[in-house]
This record gives C-alpha cells, structure tokens and sequence, in this order.
C-alpha cells in the first residue's frame, strides 16, 4: 500500500482497509527487533494522518 501510495496508484477519496493475518507477527521477537522507536502524537486525526504521511 506504501508503494502504491508513492506511486500514486491509489484511488482519492476511498477508504482502503488491510487486514494483516498473521505472517511473523506472532513471533514478538521479530517484532521488537524490527519496528524501531514508536513516534508518539497528540490524539488529534489530522497530525496522525500527516505523521503517517496521508496529509
């Protein structure tokens, strides 16, 4: 979806929704090791969405 976005190749206006089922998510380790440092917002839609780059 990230790659979809920067190519521009995803329809405005939509809402889209990923579902994410399983595939390395159980395993906490990988996890722990591999997301990196949580960036943390005020509770406000419009910084979360221009923080994950929607805006």
């Amino acid at each position: 979806m990230i790659k979809k976005k920067e190519q521009r190749k995803l329809p405005k206006g939509q809402i889209i929704v990923v579902t994410v089922t399983g595939n390395g998510l159980k395993d906490v380790q990988w996890i722990l090791n591999s997301a990196g440092k949580p960036v943390v917002i005020s509770v406000d839609l419009k910084r979360a969405a221009k923080v994950i780059g929607l805006k």
